[in-house]
């Protein structure tokens, strides 16, 4: 069966490929598999190679190549998928989940995926020099705009819990806004 081939093993191993010499979008992936624990190998790709043998599908990198030959394009799925595995193997201290609670999963994706749209607006993901323009004027607001609600939203006015973008768990979409916010 197709889904056999995709089985989850107790361990799976993984490879990142991303560009070389560029922060991009793997670095909240790096931050993301730190955090949780999850073991990596990385590789420098060049997307015309990876294009050309049909290990990715769209062009772009980063892309996780499993162990069982699952390919994940887009560093949100990438987070996503890396965010379920993790909590599927306990990963996260003192019961967090990384990809929230199951009713909250695409409202953390979602957050994600903001993140990532604000790196593609700005061509932050660039690095030194890549900066849109009208970036402070127009991009840098609206987005650190929204950001800011999302957590205020989420604040449960309660000192001693964690401020999270959504729900009680320290999620993937967290490290996807951190990462965003500290490119600038």
């Amino acid at each position: 069966s197709p889904l056999a081939r995709h089985s989850h093993p107790a361990i799976m191993s993984y490879t990142l490929y991303y560009h070389p010499g560029k922060r991009g979008f793997a670095e909240k992936i790096r931050i993301f598999c730190a955090d949780s624990g999850i073991k990596y190998n990385m590789k420098e790709a060049a997307v015309d190679d990876l294009a050309k043998d049909q290990t990715i599908n769209f062009g772009k990198l980063p892309a996780l190549q499993t162990s069982d030959g699952l390919v994940i394009e887009n560093s949100t799925n990438i987070m996503a998928y890396l965010a379920k595995e993790a909590d599927r193997q306990g990963k996260g201290s003192g019961g967090n989940k990384y990809a929230g609670e199951d009713k909250e999963f695409f409202v953390i994706q979602g957050y994600a995926a903001a993140a990532e749209e604000f790196l593609v607006e700005s061509k932050l993901y660039l690095g030194k020099g890549g900066v849109a323009e009208g970036f402070l004027e127009t991009i840098y607001p609206k987005y650190f705009k929204y950001f800011q609600n999302v957590i205020e939203k989420n604040d449960d006015g309660d000192v001693r819990t964690e401020e999270w973008t959504y729900g009680k768990n320290f999620t993937f979409a967290d490290v996807a806004i951190f990462d965003a916010v500290n490119q600038v």
